[in-house]
């Protein structure tokens, strides 16, 4: 989807530069799909992390849970650091 040629003449008609018309018109009117962008690329690069965390075992697990559990981090808190990872995602859902 695209911003209607006819707004952006009508800007340029209204004396905006090129990036006027950018900085005034194209990006407002493309505030909404850029924020939905980033919230589903932020959930599903979440997602990518907590499900194999959460359904593998002890013994098999992705490489990013591996370097995460290897970190200091994950020996003090364990457990505790896991929980707090999985809220957002469930405070996201649950305000839906």
């Amino acid at each position: 989807m695209e911003v209607p040629l006819e707004i952006q003449e009508a800007a340029k008609i209204d004396g905006c530069s090129w990036l006027g018309v950018l900085g005034r018109v194209i990006l407002p009117l493309s505030m909404p799909g850029i924020a939905v962008t980033v919230i589903l690329g932020f959930m599903f690069s979440w997602n990518a992390f907590n499900y194999p965390l959460m359904l593998a075992g002890r013994q098999t697990f992705p490489v990013t849970v591996g370097a995460i559990q290897s970190s200091p981090t994950s020996r003090c808190c364990g457990d505790r650091w896991q929980r707090q990872r999985s809220l957002p995602p469930c405070r996201n859902f649950c305000s839906a």
